[in-house]
């Protein structure tokens, strides 16, 4: 027997005991004894898939990211043409939590990113994807880092098989880009609740009274006068200034008056003198 027809058979094999259990209400760990191990492992895995379908809950794949690797922690098998019904789940490290964190899915060349922000830690697998190999990883960065920094992830390989949907597929909504979803995240924390305001906050505390008695006891009391300041350095000396201009020419004086030689005491032989005598009064 080929391992198709196995598999096949195994297919088989756990419809039968589906059917088995919904009509006598089996519990799941019933199966663990039969003795066909292997058809056992592959219902348990497609019991698993059916059993969260009937309760309306998505299918779960878990991962913890760890540094730069991703572990599988929980895996079932993924088929195409879901939409919003297959989540993936992560758990992080330390060195992950305050990260911005986004996933990217990569098929055909063509990369689909789901933005978690810093809260969110799941989302659902992109339903662009066909069956086929599916290339996914992550990167995280600190928006509020100083200098730049974004962690990264190795690539963990997924396997889409092909579902037996017969059906359109022209409804399958598009996977936003990722500028759109990191618009959207900060429209939605921009839009967050009122907090109390520190009145309130305070009568949560104890205060008593009104807010403007709250307001007033907020009032401290006058502080004391700071001691006087050192005597500044004496400036240095301004440069000259430039030489004025010249000033107007005064007028000219009034005429003198011919006073007489004889009045003044002198005689012409003393005008004529070199160093002529002076006279007292």
């Amino acid at each position: 027997m080929s391992v198709a027809d196995h598999f096949q058979r195994a297919d088989h094999i756990a419809h039968l005991m589906m059917k088995k259990r919904t009509c006598f209400r089996i519990k799941e760990n019933v199966f663990s004894f039969l003795p066909d191990v292997e058809p056992v492992e592959r219902f348990e895995r497609r019991f698993g898939l059916t059993f969260d379908r009937a309760e309306g809950s998505e299918v779960m794949i878990k991962f913890l990211v760890k540094g730069q690797n991703i572990e599988t922690l929980e895996h079932k098998i993924i088929a195409a043409d879901q939409i919003a019904f297959v989540k993936i789940h992560f758990a992080f490290d330390n060195n992950w939590k305050p990260l911005h964190k986004v996933v990217q899915f990569t098929q055909d060349e063509i990369t689909y990113n789901r933005v978690l922000g810093t809260e969110n830690t799941s989302c659902f697998l992109p339903a662009e994807l066909t069956a086929g190999t599916v290339k996914m990883s992550l990167f995280g960065y600190d928006a509020e880092a100083i200098e730049t920094v974004r962690a990264t992830t190795v690539v963990k390989t997924l396997h889409t098989r092909p579902s037996g949907f017969e059906g359109e597929n022209s409804n399958v909504p598009l996977t936003p880009d990722l500028y759109q979803q990191l618009l959207q995240k900060i429209q939605s924390a921009s839009k967050g609740t009122d907090g109390k305001s520190a009145f309130e906050i305070a009568v949560e505390h104890g205060f008593v009274g009104t807010e403007a008695e709250w307001l007033e006891s907020l009032k401290g009391v006058d502080g004391k006068d700071g001691v006087n300041g050192k005597d500044g350095c004496d400036g240095r000396n301004g440069v000259d200034g430039l030489p004025g201009k010249d000033g107007k020419d005064g007028a000219d004086g009034v005429p003198g008056h011919n006073v007489p030689m004889g009045k003044m005491g002198l005689t012409e032989s003393m005008v004529l003198m070199e160093n002529p005598p002076i006279l007292l009064p």
